[in-house]
């Protein structure tokens, strides 16, 4: 495993933004930034310090390279310290190289990066998914010229799902939402679809009761029970490998 590149040499591990960027093809490589370093300023320092692993994959200019955030494109001057990155702490996005999004019909395999299973989106952060674009537009996670309405995002983005790995004939990695274990997705729409589930506010309204009053024990004997189902689900991950639309 390659050892993350440090764009932050003046602060420690703790303090810098932990950033993993995935290609479209599956390769992943960690980077360290300051928390106030622009979204522009991040692809430049990964096009001017290009991984090894990535050489294939390399492009002609930094301005070919597009960070994607929780299913939104991302402005070069929206600072990692504006999204609520937290420092120490390893954050995800989608690196997109226009020269390699694969074209319709063509055998090119998309690989799917399993996430961290106990990472979902905070209240705040998903509001400030919301703020990132214009309106309350949302970019498609598979097609970037696809700008839709919130409201409209699920039916859409099942369209086009649809549409996307039957041109490509490649395999779904499905995980279960934190908030509905009734809702299985793709990787690709992991973040937005948890950003937008209709139960995360239910979810979270429970949490935080559960929070505020004593725990009973039949409660505390279900969280061991919630223990096993934990790794059944696991299992079930790995048998949802082979899955097809």
């Amino acid at each position: 495993m390659s050892t993350a590149k440090n764009a932050a040499p003046t602060l420690s591990a703790q303090d810098s933004i932990h950033l993993k960027l995935i290609l479209v093809s599956g390769r992943t490589q960690e980077f360290l930034f300051e928390p106030s370093t622009s979204a522009h300023d991040v692809t430049q320092y990964v096009f001017d310090n290009w991984p090894a692993e990535w050489e294939e994959e390399r492009v002609e200019a930094a301005n070919l390279l597009k960070l994607i955030y929780h299913g939104r494109f991302l402005h070069g001057s929206v600072t990692l310290n504006a999204l609520g990155l937290p420092p120490g702490k390893v954050s995800v996005m989608h690196l997109v190289t226009r020269e390699n999004l694969p074209e319709p019909n063509s055998n090119v395999r998309i690989l799917s990066v399993e996430m961290s299973r106990d990472r979902s989106l905070s209240l705040s952060e998903a509001e400030e998914v919301e703020k990132m674009a214009d309106g309350d537009d949302v970019i498609c996670p598979y097609d970037d010229k696809h700008r839709v309405p919130s409201a409209d995002y699920f039916l859409h983005v099942a369209r086009c799902r649809k549409a996307h790995y039957l041109l490509l004939g490649t395999k779904i990695r499905l995980f279960r939402c934190t908030f509905n274990g009734r809702h299985l997705v793709p990787e690709l729409e992991r973040h937005m679809h948890e950003a937008l589930c209709p139960d995360r506010r239910l979810h979270e309204y429970v949490v935080g009761l559960m929070e505020e009053a004593p725990v009973p024990l039949s409660l505390k004997r279900k969280t061991a029970e919630e223990d096993s189902r934990s790794r059944f689900d696991e299992d079930y991950n790995d048998l949802a490998n082979d899955s097809h639309v």
